[in-house]
């Protein structure tokens, strides 16, 4: 028997071995290159003007075991720019790997003012809890402050505008902590629907800072303070911009003002407003772990599949609300410049994308111009090039807004009605079942039917379904919550 022992213990770890009858053959050569963590955030968002910390990476070789990083470049926090720090780790053997970090430096979340608006009475609030399914259960507890945020935020093609959004403030004692709660709007046409226009006593998020928390609710790109640019309906990476630096602004407002909080976030919203808190969510725990951490979130109703969504698209004769399909396609032409409204709508009807989304039309007049059937004002070659999966200016884009396939960390409710056919159930079992299979432990679905005791919601459709979300979510958070 022969036997060619070299460096034994790093061959019998490391190299191949060749079996030959009653031969064994040890190939000596090391070519397994050591592995790399970036630690923190990648990529990361810095303030312009802010500290970086660098927070380095580490390396391990499955024959050298730890080994030392070399890291190289640098980040000038008071020039705007996209900078990259390289991670290099060389084992023994001679093999490298390199990692790169992004670093970006620019305004986004930069407060620029803060505007008072009006003040609620906490019998203004207990009026309007009267009159809902939650009297008796709830009481309103502090009058409200509401202000008008406006801060640094980021469009499509990555220009740094003003943008705004409401915070509402429960008036406690000095030095009482808050919980936030990152609460996202749902589909709105008109500007004067915006957050920051509507702070009444009725608006969704003065109850719950009735309560107690510190309610903090994004116009979005398109309204408010940025209504004169076109609203990304449904473009992940932008809704996710405007939600996380309008928290970073209002952080920054609630230190200067000595408002305390006491670090937890909630995070939801309905319909695009699901969508767009399950894209904040995300967007959180990649790149914001230095600055914030979710303590929970209720996503509802939200087109996490667009993909898949839009597939169902050559499967239905009705559409429900046939003004969020028209958004969409309008915004991707929009974003993506690919000329797709002329690819996708006859020419009778473009003259509602050029004239209809400009904020003050509303979304009944929108679905009385388009009517309910695809096939009246979508192009069949169109609908054609869906069914055969050769359409080349709708689905990549909708693709690539796909939210679903990442694993959250934070304890996470997929709120949703199986009898939605505007947003359909399956989206919120796409992202359950994904979810899962990436190593989420903490997920699950909450049926919008059977979530009121002593009611049944039926049909559990989109609009019967955002009341039964928003009594379930305050529930939910206040079984979380401190400080209330």
């Amino acid at each position: 028997m022969n036997i060619i022992v070299k460096s034994l213990y790093r061959n019998l770890l490391n190299s191949t071995v060749i079996i030959l009858g009653m031969f064994f053959i040890l190939a000596s050569d090391d070519v397994i290159p050591p592995s790399i963590t970036i630690n923190g955030d990648n990529p990361a968002f810095i303030m312009l003007g802010s500290k970086y910390s660098e927070a380095g990476a580490s390396a391990h070789d499955v024959i050298d075991g730890k080994i030392i990083v070399v890291t190289t470049g640098t980040v000038d926090t008071a020039k705007n720019g996209r900078y990259t720090i390289n991670y290099t780790a060389t084992n023994t053997g001679g093999n490298s790997t390199t990692l790169k970090r992004i670093v970006e430096v620019s305004e986004r979340g930069k407060l620029v003012s803060a505007v008072k608006l009006a003040s609620l009475t906490v019998a203004q609030i207990q009026n309007k809890i009267n009159m809902s399914l939650v009297r008796g259960f709830l009481s309103a507890k502090y009058p409200v402050d509401n202000y008008k945020i406006i801060y640094k935020t980021m469009t499509p093609d990555n220009k740094i505008i003003n943008a705004s959004g409401l915070l509402s403030i429960p008036k406690k004692a000095r030095q009482r902590q808050s919980p936030v709660v990152a609460y996202h709007h749902g589909t709105i046409l008109k500007n004067s629907d915006a957050p920051s226009f509507n702070f009444n006593a009725s608006a969704p998020e003065s109850l719950p800072a009735s309560l107690g928390y510190i309610m903090v609710s994004p116009d979005y790109i398109g309204y408010g303070e940025s209504s004169n640019h076109p609203h990304p309906y449904s473009h992940a990476k932008t809704l996710s911009s405007a939600s996380v630096d309008l928290l970073r602004a209002t952080k920054k407002w609630l230190a200067d003002n000595n408002v305390k909080t006491n670090q937890q976030l909630f995070v939801t919203g309905y319909s695009e407003g699901g969508y767009a808190a399950m894209a904040t969510q995300k967007l959180l725990q990649e790149s914001f772990t230095r600055e914030f951490s979710v303590t929970a979130s209720v996503l509802a109703a939200g087109a996490y599949n667009m993909s898949g969504t839009a597939a169902l698209l050559t499967k239905v004769d009705t559409l429900a609300y046939p003004v969020s399909v028209a958004y969409i396609i309008k915004n991707i032409d929009t974003i993506y410049a690919n000329g797709l409204v002329n690819d996708a709508v006859k020419a009778d009807f473009t003259y509602i994308f050029d004239r209809y989304f400009d904020g003050t039309h509303s979304a009944g007049e929108i679905n009385g111009l388009l009517g309910n059937d695809p096939d009246t004002w979508l192009k069949k070659s169109f609908l054609d090039s869906l069914a055969d999966g050769s359409n080349e200016n709708f689905l990549p884009p909708m693709q690539e807004n796909d939210i679903y396939d990442w694993t959250p960390k934070a304890p996470t409710k997929l709120f949703h009605g199986e009898d939605d056919q505007i947003v359909p159930y399956s989206n919120a079992e796409k992202a359950l079942s994904t979810m899962q299979a990436n190593g989420a432990e903490n997920i699950e679905i909450i049926n919008c039917s059977t979530v009121l005791s002593g009611f049944t919601i039926s049909p559990a459709s989109h609009s019967k379904c955002a009341y039964p979300y928003f009594i379930y979510t305050i529930f939910h958070f206040n079984g979380l919550a401190q400080d209330l």
